[in-house]
């Protein structure tokens, strides 16, 4: 019984939804999996997003849907767990930034743009 219970719902849980935050400041929302395609929208740290396929389209990007939206980000840009954004960490400085919404496309675009790691030079 407990086999046939198991197998029946097996599949539901192949398929449930999977849940991601976006961790970056500011993120690209593309129209293809790729740095150079449109950026169609942009997503803001604490943003959830949900896997449209299981599967990885490329390497780099996953396909999402939000807001009744899709597109593809990238992975760097997203976790299972949220974090603390810094926008909420320092509100009082963020607050005072006078930003509007260009000046947010910009700095997606440069943040996008930035390659995160360690250097092994000696």
């Amino acid at each position: 019984m407990k086999l046939f219970i198991f197998a029946f719902l097996y599949p539901f849980f192949l398929f449930a939804d999977v849940s991601f935050y976006v961790i970056s400041p500011y993120a690209e929302v593309h129209e293809m999996p790729s740095k150079q395609a449109l950026a169609v929208d942009y997503l803001h740290c604490g943003q959830r997003v949900r896997l449209v396929k299981k599967e990885d389209i490329s390497r780099d990007f996953f396909s999402v849907k939000y807001a009744k939206k899709t597109g593809f980000i990238n992975k760097k840009f997203l976790s299972q767990k949220r974090v603390q954004c810094p926008q909420k960490k320092y509100a009082y400085f963020f607050e005072g930034l006078p930003l509007d919404a260009d000046d947010r496309i910009y700095w997606g675009k440069l943040y996008e743009q930035f390659y995160m790691g360690e250097v092994k030079a000696k």
